[in-house]
């Protein structure tokens, strides 16, 4: 769990293979990102609203989702997994 400077909230779904975004107060994600993740994954979200995380289909390596954009992208890769993210 992530909560930014707004409050907006975000979760990594290991199971389902998804980040969900909250708005402030809201009972439903406002954002659903269909993202393969490491079964112990860290997310961190910069002030952009950019978020990273660590991809699922290969050990180490770190994507980031950019704020505006429909997919994420390889930005950093390590000899093993990563249990915790900071920016």
């Amino acid at each position: 769990v992530f909560i930014d400077k707004n409050d907006h909230i975000y979760t990594a779904d290991y199971r389902n293979g998804r980040i969900l975004v909250w708005d402030p107060f809201q009972k439903t994600p406002s954002r659903i990102l269909p993202v393969p993740l490491f079964e112990y994954t860290d997310i961190f979200v910069d002030q952009r609203g950019d978020i990273y995380f660590e991809h699922g289909n290969e050990s180490g390596r770190i994507d980031k989702w950019p704020m505006f954009s429909n997919r994420s992208f390889l930005v950093a890769k390590f000899d093993h997994n990563c249990y915790g993210l900071f920016i």
